[in-house]
Order: structure tokens, then C-alpha cells, then sequence
């Protein structure tokens, strides 16, 4: 799906709908959160994980990325391993 361009649009266009879902669920799509005249911005999203959800979100994110980049780099290499041929022995090639 992702390799595919038709279907970009439907890749751009999901975070927008889920952001729009959660603001809308929250009362804040149409309506601006403000304070003495103040927009408050962290009013937008409220986080119900306590003091660390950001950072739970983020860290999980994170993770999610490093472990799709190591099992990237893993089946390319394999790929890549597949294709070649070695011949001779690395021990002779080291002697010289």
C-alpha cells in the first residue's frame, strides 16, 4: 500500500481524519480552548495518561520507528546477501 502512489492521498489524508476525530470528541474543533483571552494550546488534546503521556506516546513512537528501521536494514541486507556470490576463501584473500 505504501509503495503504491494511489494510494497517498489515503496516507496523508488518515492522521488528518484521526485529529479531526479527536478534537471533535473533545469539543475543541469548533471551539477554541482560551484562558484570560490566551489560547491554550495543551487544552486542544488533553493526554489521560497523568504527567507522562506525551512522553509515553513519544517513546512508543520512537520505538515503533527503530524497530521497523532494523527490520528494514535486516531484510535488505538479506537481499542483498542473496545475490552475491562469494568465491575463494576470506583467509586467503587476508594473507595477501
Amino acid at each position: 500500500m505504501v509503495s503504491d502512489s494511489k494510494y497517498l492521498i489515503l496516507l496523508f489524508a488518515l492522521p488528518v481524519l484521526i485529529l479531526l476525530g479527536v478534537t471533535s470528541y473533545h469539543g475543541t474543533l469548533t471551539e477554541v480552548p482560551r484562558v484570560d483571552g490566551k489560547i491554550v494550546y495543551s487544552k486542544f488534546i488533553p493526554i489521560h495518561f497523568g504527567e507522562f503521556g506525551v512522553d509515553l506516546i513519544f517513546t512508543a513512537a520512537a520505538v515503533f520507528a527503530a524497530l521497523s528501521f532494523f527490520i528494514g536494514v535486516k531484510k535488505y541486507w538479506a537481499a542483498m546477501s542473496k545475490g552475491a556470490q562469494l568465491r575463494g576463501d576470506i583467509a586467503g584473500v587476508l594473507k595477501e
